[in-house]
């Protein structure tokens, strides 16, 4: 007759082949989402909500995913994650997500860069500014643009142009 430690001993190599099963599992339902974007109505519990959106960029041997995400919230505040780490997207994850085109995540994101442009022009835009005033304008507007850059996809790095295809 078996101990009770021998028991308990045969209850966790089970437990473990099963937890290696269910992220083989996962992992194999994860590939197949690779470079599926998504969209998800956020909100900060109150009533006005705004769209977050989601591109899964990779995927581990558990189901876990890297995903960038962008989003600009009702208060007009950016923001952009170009690696967050995000459990499977199974069960009720994937009801609250919406399935979009790349195309329409891509065209959110410019549309997302479009306002931070705006927003620089007309933050920095003054017709009385010193000549120091200008050069603090232009250095505002060079930042602006490694930031926009950045969130497209379109770093500089060592003095080459970087694309998110060559990442």
């Amino acid at each position: 007759m078996d101990t009770l430690l021998e028991k308990k001993d045969r209850l966790n190599k089970l437990a473990n082949e099963i937890l290696k099963e269910e992220e083989k599992i996962a992992g194999e339902k994860a590939k197949h989402l690779i470079g599926k974007c998504y969209k998800y109505l956020n909100s900060y519990s109150g009533s006005e909500k705004w769209w977050l959106y989601v591109k899964i960029i990779s995927s581990d041997k558990h189901g876990w995913f890297r995903a960038e995400k962008i989003q600009r919230d009702c208060d007009k505040k950016i923001i952009y994650e170009p690696s967050d780490l995000l459990h499977s997207f199974d069960g009720d994850m994937l009801g609250s997500y919406i399935s979009i085109s790349p195309r329409t995540y891509e065209n959110a994101k410019h549309r997302i860069a479009n306002y931070i442009n705006e927003a620089i022009d007309w933050t920095c835009y003054d017709p009385a500014k010193t000549t120091k005033g200008k050069a603090e304008e232009k250095k505002a507007k060079v930042v602006a643009k490694r930031l926009v850059d950045s969130v497209m996809g379109k770093e500089k790095k060592n003095g080459t142009r970087r694309t998110s295809k060559s990442r």
